[in-house]
C-alpha cells in the first residue's frame, strides 16, 4: 500500500472504505463518478481480516450505477489474490 501512498493518488483515486476518513472520501469520490469510467476493488495484500468485504461493497455498487442510469458504461472489476470470490 506505500506505493498507493506515496504516488500522489490516495484518497483521490486509489481509495479504502475500512477507515472513517477513507469511508469519507469514498463517498465523495462517487458522487461525481460518471460515465465510460472503470471502478476496480482490490485485494492487495494478504491477509486480509475480511476477503468478502470488496467483493459485498463492489456489487452493491453496481446496483447503484444501475439506478444512476450508467451501469452499462462503467466497467467493474474484482481482482484478488484468493482463489475465488468466497474462499
Amino acid at each position: 500500500m506505500t506505493g498507493l501512498v506515496d504516488g500522489g493518488g490516495w484518497r483521490k483515486k486509489h481509495l479504502d472504505f475500512y477507515t472513517p476518513d477513507g469511508a469519507a472520501a469514498l463517498a465523495r469520490y462517487f458522487q461525481n463518478f460518471g460515465r465510460a469510467e472503470s471502478w476496480c476493488s482490490n485485494v492487495a495484500e494478504m491477509p486480509i481480516k475480511c476477503p468478502v468485504a470488496p467483493l459485498e461493497f463492489s456489487l452493491p455498487r453496481g446496483l447503484v450505477l444501475q439506478e444512476r442510469g450508467i451501469r452499462d458504461k462503467v466497467d467493474i472489476t474484482f481482482a484478488t489474490p484468493l482463489p475465488g470470490a468466497i474462499h
